[in-house]
């Protein structure tokens, strides 16, 4: 179910959401997720193949303990993406001033979502 906009930016929007089947839900260790919904540009075969390239990096990295799991994603009739909810966003997280220091985890999620932004602008 889609709830509120949380933010949006040049790729897309992104919403708070919330998983209806338990079974989803349990598994994944959460109920409230992060939809990204892709807005759509002019170059429509470069978007699906950045989208499809987006999905293969994060499906792949799925099973990793510090990375954002990719809970699922739809292609039609809108591109989304669907990941456990966050507090803080990774640029919060660089930028403002630490109200702590960071953990290890933190700071693995720090580096592994910018090595992931990289991967997949790789071949632009």
């Amino acid at each position: 179910m889609v709830g509120e906009k949380i933010s949006s930016g040049a790729s897309g929007q992104l919403f708070r959401g919330q998983l209806i089947d338990p079974d989803l839900a349990r598994r994944h260790n959460t109920s409230e997720v992060a939809i990204k919904k892709i807005v759509p540009g002019d170059q429509e075969f470069v978007e699906s193949e950045l989208f499809r390239r987006e999905v293969a990096v994060l499906w792949s990295l799925t099973f990793q303990p510090n990375i954002i799991n990719l809970i699922g994603f739809c292609e039609t009739p809108v591109r989304c993406l669907i990941t456990k909810l966050y507090e803080r966003d990774l640029a919060s997280v660089l930028h403002d001033e630490p109200q702590e220091p960071l953990s290890i985890d933190q700071m693995v999620w720090c580096a592994v979502s910018i090595g992931t932004t990289s991967i997949s602008h790789i071949f632009l």
